[in-house]
């Protein structure tokens, strides 16, 4: 991954955003580039070059991971890099044998200058060739060649193909490689393209046929990426299917060749961005050249149910399968992969397929030939651009003999040639325009004059609707008629009735529609004691239905203000919702700012009552909102006044995150921070799966927003200077998922300079991640360190099934396994709202380890315990759902100065939880502090934060592992401070004989199970989780004689 870029000047566009229904000479310009010169620059129009180790081209986007040694290929629109690692020298990247996979995919655009700007709009992960559908049969490559050709240029790459697993049961050389096959694979881009030209030839040398049947190119990709939109026609058997498009069952990849299905060509939906906090997406397209159809294998993506941004991580499209490679012969294919990129604003779509596909269709039909015809079509009701339900659209057409098509039920006389997907724009346009396809027009078998005709279908999870019969609204003939839907390619159709998949439940036999499944309503927020509409106050939105029914379920949505401009290489802001930040999925939406109007969040209701809940994490007041929906309700803008909620003098929250959609996460890096913001939490840990990143750059990329002159500190003021960024890197190693903190400033070095973890043990990875304090993620998941380790908390470190502990890596320089600074004591990711028994039972395990830790180490050196989120998808566990409250006393913070941060996690003022706060001392001796002795009693004072929302049964003192209930009445109210009850308990006994370290935890008893407080505001804000708050320990000295661990 390319380290983050440097921060750049942000200002206001005069430009309005807006979908428009583009005319046939804008559908079939989608993606084209312009008559440019690139006069006086170092690299002709269009190039292919080696990157060097500085300097170079170098493209841009969240998954950007090209750098030094790979190569290089673009022209004035398009651009793309492979990996130029050479089978037998080193690894490609993520673990490839070798290098020729292409890494990233994306735009140029020209600046005032007509220099090249790369634009964030690179989503690609890897896209290699491979053979038989399968990705356990790749192509490898030794040598990479670039030329240059009359208005072209191409990279040819040599080399094999392995067999590693020895799947086609061929001989192999000792390194895998079949024996006898010769492999050329050669990518071309043309000047004035916006296409690269992809070709693979295998050649069998040998004296005996090979069970290779097909080539293919397999798209592997973790984190973010793109969803998959597959027109399938056929299985691989040829049997009809329509059951294939944006919802993909999914193949069989023990078996890829065989259940794979036959389509057209494939497209891939950008449809999150590929900026850290703007809009900027990207689509391909995979278009055969040779042949009319080709096959895929998928993983199964499930678009009409999943709220998260989860991609499936194998996708293989190839060329019809053949019997075998035959001695002596040559097995070839030909594709085109087609780049559309831009914000999503655009007419041309970047974050659907529709531009993409329609350049794909064009250049099928001049291949092919045929007539080609356009469709326009509209949505409504919950399929609305922008509306509540995920709403897959299918356009297939009719080859059958029946004379009323809606009579014939037989798939085979169905042939699906286009499936869409309606993605709204990230920066709110306000226009919900027509889309227009090109579709195939195809004359009528059926003895009738015009084309075959087509059916609609639009369909959600829980309904479907199919239109047979359309008025063409732009039909000069029978503009009020309702025909056969037959685009032509002398008439264009534009389908009057607009599609949404409960369309016959609401449209009454006119044509009108007599009401709506669900209803938009509007939310804005204002600070308390202000008129201030315009003001940013971060908050989360829960929506909660009342009397039993559903909460509302909306599908993933963000609302952004700013896209990339190349004139100023930055941050340029269009939509009038400055800073909003906001992300919906699902009954909640959060954001930075919710302005009045223009930046306030929607949200579609069924009809019902409802409360609507604000909140800025656990500790904030919680303002609730009556919310009734009916059609014809006119009293839909509602208002949430939110009081400001600072944590107590002198603490700190903190979080860390999982890693974001640029490796293996499902947050945008933008939404992470936006998350914190609304959950306040302060600071976050940006970390990435061996990758280094720059948390300042993404800090400042995110606030330029915030500190944009047009805004009044008074309207900043809810925010101050929140959030900060801590740099990490997080590694998956055999013995559990661990991330270092405060790691450097990345390079240009591929991955940012993060050093391969390949092979570390938890030591190594302590000196060889280069941070300053390591994290041991979920130590008793199925993976996790103890887990794996076997960590028995009856036996001592460094002895029997401990013995591990004290044990260093091969390249560990001196650092034992044990050496790392915290573990993750509470971990909110994969809490079952429905059930955490499973997860608090784990959460006790853990803790049981941590306190056998506790009993054998001393202050100066223990196991911290922390609270984090480890959010991988902000829709099921926002940041900051587990944090880490750090006491940094008088200290300031700042982007610039996180010192007090760290030293706080170092000494373990800290207190790990899911939403309540313990200010606790002994003796005056915090979290992490010592009491000196000798002393056989001591005296404890607990301040305990929750606001009344937030419950809290049960408080316990726990002495050398021995809990011991505190009664909720020894608390007394606060009468300044609506969160807090404090207690001081005097006279605790400490043990005899020996020294004692003391916990205090708060929440729930620890015999709970099962669904807690289901309905109430805690259950539904917080996700169902527990209420838990641990504190650190406070060792004491009882003897007086220097602190001795108490021991097991």
């Amino acid at each position: 991954m390319s380290p983050d870029p440097v921060v750049f000047p942000i200002r206001l566009s005069s430009r309005r955003a807006q979908r428009v229904l583009a005319p046939l000479a804008l559908i079939l310009a989608a993606g084209g580039t312009g008559c440019f010169r690139a006069t006086g620059l170092a690299r002709p129009t269009v190039a292919v070059e080696e990157i060097p180790a500085s300097g170079g081209d170098r493209l841009a986007g969240l998954k950007a991971t090209s750098g030094p040694g790979d190569f290089f290929i673009g022209n004035d629109s398009v651009q793309l890099a492979v990996d130029g690692a050479a089978f037998g020298d080193r690894e490609g990247q993520f673990g490839a044998p070798s290098g020729g996979a292409i890494l990233d995919v994306g735009n140029l655009a020209l600046d005032q200058s007509f220099k090249r700007v790369s634009m964030p709009t690179d989503l690609v992960e890897r896209l290699s060739p491979v053979v038989n559908q399968d990705p356990d049969l790749p192509l490898v490559f030794d040598s990479y060649v670039p030329g240059t050709d009359v208005n072209q240029v191409h990279l040819e790459m040599r080399g094999y193909l392995l067999d590693p697993l020895g799947k086609l049961g061929v001989a192999t050389d000792g390194q895998g490689r079949v024996a006898g096959l010769s492999v050329v694979h050669r990518i071309v881009l043309a000047k004035g393209e916006s296409f690269f030209t992809l070709e693979t030839t295998l050649s069998n040398g040998g004296t005996a046929n090979l069970p290779i049947r097909n080539l293919g190119d397999f798209l592997s990709q973790r984190g973010g990426g793109f969803r998959f939109v597959v027109p399938a026609v056929s299985t691989f058997t040829g049997t009809a299917l329509n059951t294939w498009g944006v919802e993909i069952p999914g193949s069989d990849f023990a078996a890829p060749l065989t259940s794979s299905v036959v389509a057209p060509m494939v497209a891939l939906m950008g449809a999150e961005s590929a900026g850290n906090t703007l809009d900027s997406h990207a689509s391909l397209g995979i278009l055969p050249l040779d042949v009319d159809q080709v096959l895929v294998a998928s993983d199964p993506q499930r678009a009409l149910t999943e709220l998260r941004p989860l991609f499936p991580s194998r996708l293989v499209v190839g060329s019809p399968a053949a019997a075998s490679l035959a001695a002596g012969q040559s097995m070839t294919y030909r594709r085109r992969l087609y780049v559309v990129a831009g914000p999503s604003t655009a007419a041309t779509m970047p974050a659907q397929t529709t531009s993409v596909f329609n350049e794909m269709v064009q250049a099928r039909s001049g291949l092919l030939g045929g007539d080609l015809g356009i469709l326009a079509y509209n949505s409504f009701g919950t399929a609305v651009l922008g509306g509540p339900l995920q709403t897959e659209f299918r356009f297939e057409r009719y080859r059958g003999p029946n004379a009323d098509p809606a009579t014939d039920a037989d798939p085979s006389h169905w042939v699906t040639e286009r499936v869409e997907w309606r993605e709204s724009s990230d920066i709110p346009s306000g226009s919900s325009g027509a889309t227009g396809l090109l579709l195939p027009a195809v004359p009528d078998a059926r003895g009738l004059s015009g084309t075959q005709p087509y059916r609609v279908t639009a369909a959600n999870a829980a309904q479907r609707h199919t239109l047979y019969l359309g008025t063409n609204s732009t039909s000069t003939d029978h503009p009020y008629l309702a025909t056969p839907i037959t685009p032509t390619k002398d008439q264009s159709w534009t389908l009057a009735e607009t599609l949404a998949p409960e369309r016959a439940e609401v449209v009454d036999a006119a044509g009108n529609v007599t009401h709506q499944k669900q209803m938009l309503h509007g939310f804005s927020v204002r600070q308390a004691g202000t008129l201030e509409f315009a003001g940013l106050n971060p908050l989360r939105i829960t929506l909660s239905a009342l009397g039993g029914a559903p909460d509302p379920s909306m599908q993933r949505k963000r609302h952004l203000a700013s896209y990339y401009d190349q004139i100023l290489k930055g941050k340029a802001v269009l939509g009038a919702n400055l800073a909003a930040y906001q992300y919906t999925a699902g009954n909640q939406i959060f954001g930075t700012a919710f302005s009045s109007p223009s930046g306030m969040a929607t949200a579609f209701f069924p009809a019902g009552d409802y409360l609507a809940y604000g909140t800025r994490g656990p500790l904030s007041y919680l303002d609730a909102l009556p919310v009734k929906s009916f059609a014809g309700q006119q009293d839909v803008a509602h208002s949430f006044v939110v009081a400001t909620s600072p944590l107590p003098a002198g603490w700190t929250s903190f979080d860390v995150p999982g890693p974001t959609q640029a490796t293996t996460g499902g947050l945008n890096p933008g939404e992470m921070l936006s998350s914190a913001l609304a959950e306040g939490v302060q600071v976050v840990a940006r970390t990435e799966e061996d990758v280094l990143n720059d948390p300042t750059a993404l800090r400042d990329e995110f606030r330029a927003e915030i500190d944009l002159v047009g805004l009044t500190d008074a309207q900043r003021a809810p925010i101050g200077q929140d959030p900060f960024v801590v740099g990490a890197r997080s590694s998956a190693l055999s013995d559990g998922f661990t991330t270092a903190l405060f790691t450097p400033a990345p390079t240009g070095d591929r991955n940012g300079g993060a050093r391969p973890s390949k092979g570390w043990t938890l030591a190594d990875f302590i000196t060889q991640a280069e941070g300053v304090y390591t994290i041991a993620h979920r130590p008793r998941g199925p993976q996790g360190l103890f887990t794996v380790r076997g960590f028995d908390p009856s036996v001592a470190l460094g002895t029997g099934a401990n013995a591990w502990w004290t044990q260093p890596g091969p390249m560990s320089l001196g650092k034992r396994q044990g050496d790392f600074d915290a573990l993750e004591l509470i971990r909110a990711e994969g809490c079952d709202p429905a059930d955490p028994s499973a997860w608090f039972a784990e959460f006790k395990a853990v803790r049981t380890d941590w306190f056998a830790l506790l009993s054998q180490q001393t202050p100066a050196a223990f196991t911290k315990g922390l609270g984090l989120s480890s959010s991988r998808f902000s829709f099921d566990t926002p940041v900051g759902l587990a944090r880490t409250y750090l006491k940094i006393g008088t200290a300031t913070l700042s982007q610039t100065a996180l010192d007090p941060l760290l030293s706080a996690l170092r000494s373990g003022a800290a207190v790990a939880s899911t939403g309540p706060l313990l200010d606790v001392t002994v003796q005056g001796a915090g979290p992490g502090g010592l009491v000196a002795g000798p002393t056989a009693t001591v005296t404890i004072t607990i301040s305990l934060y929750a606001p009344d929302w937030v419950p809290v049964d049960e408080v316990r003192v726990v002495v050398n592992g021995v809990p011991q209930v505190v009664p909720m009445s020894s608390f007394t109210a606060s009468a300044t401070d609506f969160r807090l009850r404090t207690a001081t308990l005097s006279g605790i006994t400490m043990p005899p004989g020996k020294d004692a370290w003391i916990v205090v935890e708060a929440g729930v008893p620890l015999a709970t199970t099962g669904a807690y407080q289901a309905g109430t505001p805690w259950n539904k804000i917080m996700k169902g989780i527990y209420p838990i708050a641990v504190t650190n320990p406070v060792f004491v000295d009882v003897d007086g004689g220097g602190y001795t661990p108490p021991g097991l």
